[in-house]
């Protein structure tokens, strides 16, 4: 275990501070969530313009963000121990995602870890059980835009987030080919888009807003449900 004195006078006042927040959201309605992201240099972007976008569709709910610098053997992750400890000891959920040298050829692997840790953990025991678990979400999602979830939301789960089954169970409700196919159309159209190493600017823009504007849209629900800590290692 790490102490209380292994850890710098600052860390532990803003981190103390942060875990006393969300412990507090945790038993308000409006649950907040936070991120800490240890790195050796600035996070992304891409995850601060998250943070802004999901702030915007939770209508209020903001989500703190803390990104520690430092060097290989600087103590970020004596840190991250002792803030997971921390969290656990007042029962806050933790997500922890940490990123190795192949993670960073793919664009969309801490959404993909993040959502798989924040999914139930009987999710992928039988195609039925996890179609329920991605109708239940959808339908949380998008509510009665049954289109969305089938066009929008439903292609994303299953081109980024890692979700294999069918949208519809085709031995029970066969299709009548014109939803399955837009479904398959856009999934094929993400997956094609990914597979692009080196994207150009201008022609791939609409698309790459397009998917991250539902990855957002997905997390936004997914992080209001109970006041959690991720923790992003190794992002640069």
């Amino acid at each position: 275990s790490v102490g209380d004195h292994q850890i710098s006078f600052e860390c532990h006042l803003h981190l103390s501070a942060l875990i006393q927040r969300l412990t507090g959201a945790a038993t308000t309605p409006r649950r907040n969530s936070s991120v800490l992201i240890p790195s050796t240099r600035s996070a992304r972007s891409w995850f601060q313009w998250m943070n802004t976008r999901s702030s915007a569709i939770a209508a209020g709910a903001t989500m703190p963000i803390y990104v520690l610098h430092g060097k290989h053997g600087s103590g970020r992750t004596t840190v991250c121990t002792w803030f997971k400890a921390q969290a656990a000891e007042l029962t806050l959920p933790v997500c922890s995602v940490r990123l190795g040298k192949k993670d960073t050829q793919d664009d969309f692997i801490v959404w993909r870890k993040i959502f798989l840790q924040l999914m139930p953990k009987d999710l992928f025991s039988s195609n039925t059980v996890q179609r329920n678990y991605v109708h239940n979400l959808l339908r949380r999602v998008y509510g009665n835009s049954s289109r969305s979830a089938r066009t929008q939301g439903y292609p994303v789960l299953r081109a980024v987030l890692g979700i294999t089954c069918e949208f519809a169970d085709d031995s029970v409700h066969p299709s009548n080919g014109s939803g399955d196919s837009q479904s398959v159309s856009s999934i094929n159209s993400i997956k094609q888009f990914l597979s692009i190493k080196n994207k150009p600017s201008g022609s791939h823009k609409p698309q790459a807003i397009q998917l991250t504007d539902t990855l957002v849209r997905i997390f936004a629900h997914l992080l209001s449900l109970r006041a959690t800590v991720l923790i992003i290692e190794n992002i640069e």
